[in-house]
């Protein structure tokens, strides 16, 4: 079945950016390596060590080779902002959408420019419309063969499982 309820596959998309970046908690990524986001707090792990713990008056970031965190107050805040805004992509092409039992997998590419096509993106889509994973790779070109799928998982904590995944502030500081 095609969007379905008379949805188009770009409304499908925007109402799963919007469910998906307001949800309270959002971690994206693996066990090891993810971004973990609220409305006051943003942490980057890698490989299980925090790289960049970032609220609303201060960033810590990982300096390893002084093997401790530097705290900075001034640091450009839409960063954070955007982590949460990127999680779908905004000029999306050709979307169609697929219903299922479980929620919707969604299928699109994005603009490309004159000398190539823009990547192919595929998403799930939970029963309430928030992201479950999102796929993207590079397409076909010519005799180009396409590039591998990169995935991102999405899930939606409770407050104590998002303390538990991102731990407490880091330390020691430089």
């Amino acid at each position: 079945m095609i969007a379905g309820c008379g949805e188009s596959g770009s409304d499908i998309l925007d109402d799963a950016r919007h469910a998906t970046q307001s949800a309270p908690f959002l971690i994206a990524g693996g066990s090891r390596s993810f971004t973990a986001s609220s409305k006051n707090l943003t942490v980057l792990v890698s490989r299980g060590r925090v790289r960049s713990w970032t609220t609303a008056k201060e960033d810590l970031t990982w300096q390893p080779v002084q093997r401790c965190y530097e705290r900075t107050t001034v640091f450009n805040h839409a960063d954070t902002v955007d982590i949460r805004r990127g999680v779908v992509p905004q000029d999306l092409q050709g979307v169609l959408a697929h219903s299922r039992d479980d929620g919707r997998i969604v299928f699109a590419h994005g603009a490309g420019d004159s000398d190539r096509p823009g990547n192919e993106y595929a998403f799930a889509l939970d029963a309430s419309g928030r992201l479950r994973w999102s796929a993207q790779r590079s397409p076909r070109f010519g005799a180009i063969a396409p590039g591998r799928w990169s995935s991102t998982r999405y899930r939606y904590p409770t407050r104590i499982g998002f303390t538990r995944a991102v731990g407490s502030r880091p330390a020691p500081i430089c």
